[in-house]
C-alpha cells in the first residue's frame, strides 16, 4: 500500500513540475522544396553589381516569359520550350532554401530574389547574394533562371 501511495505522490509531484506550455522551438531556417502547383508564377530579380544592374523576369506555368532590364530599358517576351519548363519545374520542386542568417557586407555583389506564387495564394520568397548563394541552396535555381534571362535578352537583341 505504501508503495502504491509513494508512486501516486511521485506522479502528482512530477506532473506539477512540468510546464503548462512547451518551450518555444526556433523555427528551422531551411525550407523544404517548393510544391509546384498546377498554376504558378515565378519572379526572379538580379540587382546590384558594380554597374547597378536591375533585371527582372517573370515566368508562368504555361511557359510565358517576360524579362525587363531597367538599366538598358529593354523588355522582351518569349515562350520557354517544354524542356526548359520541365527543368525549371524540377529545380523548383527540389529547392531546399536555407535563408542566410544575417546581412553581408558585399558592396558589389549581385542580389537575387526568387518569388514563387501558386494558384492557392501561397507565396514563397527567397533571397541571397553572391556570398550566400551557394550555402542558401538557391544556387541551382538562380543559376538556371539567370541563364534563361540572359538568353532571352540576347535572342531578342
Amino acid at each position: 500500500m505504501s508503495r502504491l501511495l509513494s508512486t501516486i505522490l511521485m506522479t502528482v509531484f512530477l506532473a506539477a513540475c512540468m510546464p503548462l506550455t512547451p518551450a518555444p522551438v526556433e523555427a528551422p531556417r531551411a525550407t523544404p522544396g517548393v510544391p509546384v502547383q498546377a498554376n504558378w508564377t515565378i519572379r526572379f530579380t538580379q540587382s546590384g553589381g558594380i554597374m547597378g544592374m536591375m533585371r527582372e523576369m517573370e515566368i508562368t506555368s504555361d511557359g510565358n516569359l517576360k524579362v525587363t532590364d531597367d538599366r538598358t530599358g529593354k523588355t522582351v517576351t518569349g515562350q520557354l520550350t517544354a524542356g526548359e519548363l520541365a527543368q525549371l519545374s524540377t529545380l523548383m520542386g527540389g529547392l531546399a532554401y536555407d535563408r542566410p542568417s544575417g546581412p553581408t557586407s558585399c558592396a558589389d555583389c549581385f542580389n537575387y530574389t526568387v518569388e514563387i506564387g501558386s494558384d492557392t495564394g501561397k507565396t514563397f520568397t527567397a533571397q541571397a547574394d553572391d556570398t550566400t548563394l551557394e550555402a542558401s541552396g538557391l544556387s541551382p535555381l538562380a543559376g538556371y533562371l539567370r541563364t534563361l534571362m540572359e538568353n532571352a535578352l540576347k535572342t531578342q537583341g
